[in-house]
């Protein structure tokens, strides 16, 4: 790690820097504009600056801490009548001396890895980072993470605005989703340099893994995937012969499991109905794999329901709903082929909020353990955070990513392969 220092002016505004890097004006931000004030006040105290910002309704506390070898930035809000949608302690400041970014895409939306600072110039758009971001300076980069990411999603933007001159413009905040709540202390966002990439990578990972709690040393173990072979073709008979195929190779393969996908169910939400390609169901297939010595995976989307499922027949209460009453459908499928040659035109997301909805998918899980199941190759995962602030709940009050960690903590099944995050970036943002 490397020397980061830390200026704050009598203004509310601050700088950071380290050599000719420098990230100018920092200033708080809500819902995409900056904070408009009534007065601020700053303290300061060894190595530990205060800002409160007041504003019109409620204020804004951040503590600054600097160590030398890193910045902590710590934010709290209160008394609001209700958290804005997004709070950034960070918005829209000046970048000086950047010359690329690396950033962590919002799992399959990507885009993950480095971007050259000049390939965002003319465009205006935002280079989206989620969890953390390192920004590419001259022969040091600067990295911007929070460690915990229970309630909140954590996101960083670098943007180039053109007007007379190119101004390159960082962001970094979060996602409070209107919840109802007068108080927030949000996460720390973590400020430190190095000036190796991997390096940093590596040692941002660890801290955030070791934050929350994840497992960060896992054995390898390798795995078959029925996707990439036939797609939702594959039957009951069909890995029958994959299996005795795989019984003749010599040496073996090295194969821990054997992974069904997506096309053993009727629609999608109907997780625990077979459907005509495995006329003995899903236990069946399972102690077959274990017969041949190898252990069972399975495909699932949890919070994906079909509409023609039984589940949203059944239970139409279950799926989340747009504020105008209409259900939240990141798919539509109405002309020929369909996705997986299924019948549903419509796909709906379970609403995470429900308790019953998620009882029901725990129950899914317990049954596919219980059916001889050893891994979940568990996909479209982010369909699971739709923001609160955006859909009508069953139970709202809580923000995405809290009812989405809850019920992942519960579901608790044996093995993950989360779809939903990609490989290509060095954080977990879930």
């Amino acid at each position: 790690m490397m020397s980061l220092s830390i200026e704050v002016q009598h203004n509310g505004a601050f700088t950071i820097q380290r050599g000719s890097f420098k990230i100018v004006d920092c200033f708080p931000g809500i819902d995409e504009k900056p904070i408009k004030t009534l007065g601020i006040e700053v303290k300061r105290q060894d190595n530990v600056v205060i800002i409160e910002y007041k504003l019109i309704e409620g204020s804004i506390l951040l503590k600054l801490i600097t160590d030398g070898e890193q910045i902590v930035i710590e934010s709290t809000l209160f008394g609001f009548s209700q958290a804005p949608r997004w709070f950034y302690p960070v918005f829209q400041a000046e970048i000086e001396g950047i010359r690329g970014l690396y950033r962590q895409g919002f799992g399959l939306g990507g885009p993950s890895g480095y971007t050259d600072i000049d390939e965002l110039e003319g465009k205006e758009e935002k280079a989206d980072s989620f969890g953390m971001i390192a920004l590419q300076g001259k022969n040091v980069w600067t990295y911007f993470f929070a460690k915990s990411h229970d309630r909140f999603m954590n996101r960083y933007d670098v943007q180039c605005i053109s007007r007379d001159e190119v101004h390159k413009r960082f962001s970094a905040g979060f996602r409070l989703e209107n919840i109802p709540d007068a108080a927030i202390e949000l996460p720390s966002i973590y400020v430190f340099c190095d000036e190796n990439l991997e390096r940093g990578l590596e040692n941002t990972a660890k801290m955030i893994g070791s934050a929350m709690n994840a497992r960060n040393v896992q054995p390898p173990a390798y795995h078959w995937c029925s996707w990439y072979y036939l797609y939702n073709n594959l039957s009951q008979s069909i890995l029958e012969e994959y299996l005795k195929g795989f019984a003749k190779i010599e040496p073996p393969l090295g194969i821990k499991y054997i992974q069904i996908d997506a096309g053993y169910f009727k629609s999608a939400g109907d997780w625990l109905d077979h459907n005509h390609l495995w006329p003995d169901g899903l236990k069946a297939a399972f102690e077959i794999i274990k017969k041949y010595g190898f252990k069972p995976g399975i495909w699932i989307a949890p919070f994906m329901v079909g509409n023609r499922s039984e589940l949203y027949k059944d239970h139409p209460d279950w799926v989340l709903y747009t504020k105008d009453g209409k259900p939240v459908t990141p798919w539509k499928w109405y002309n020929e082929p369909k996705v997986w040659g299924y019948r549903d035109e419509e796909y709906y997301v379970l609403d995470t909020s429900h308790p019953e909805a998620m009882e029901y998918i725990r129950k899914v899980f317990r049954t596919m353990r219980e059916w001889g199941a050893e891994f979940f190759k568990t996909d479209f995962m982010l369909w699971g955070i739709q923001d609160s602030s955006k859909v009508k709940r069953f139970k709202p009050g809580k923000t995405s990513i809290e009812y989405f960690r809850k019920n992942r903590r519960e579901s608790s099944p044996i093995h993950w392969r989360d779809e939903s995050r990609n490989s290509a970036g060095k954080g977990n943002m879930c």
